[in-house]
């Protein structure tokens, strides 16, 4: 579930970040959106996303890949495509 995670928020036109229902819903947890959060939780403990500051709902909770995490897959996807 993690690469999936990763995968949907840092498609280009998500990397500003995503509701948890949308990525739960993306990568097939539609309607339980439960598992994909706790999830995030974890990421986020181990440092590759984060709630992104622009997030304005209460209960919503937006997320983001953290800068540096994102940055790594970038390089990391560079070099599997000039291999």
């Amino acid at each position: 579930m993690r690469e999936k995670i990763i995968e949907v928020l840092s498609e280009k036109y998500r990397r500003s970040g995503e509701m948890t229902y949308v990525i739960a819903n993306i990568i097939g947890f539609r309607g339980n959106a439960a598992p994909v959060r706790r999830e995030l939780e974890r990421m986020t403990r181990d440092g590759l996303v984060e709630r992104a500051p622009d997030n304005t709902y209460a209960r919503q909770i937006k997320w983001r890949l953290k800068q540096a995490a994102a940055k790594e897959g970038a390089q990391e996807c560079l070099q599997h495509g000039l291999n």
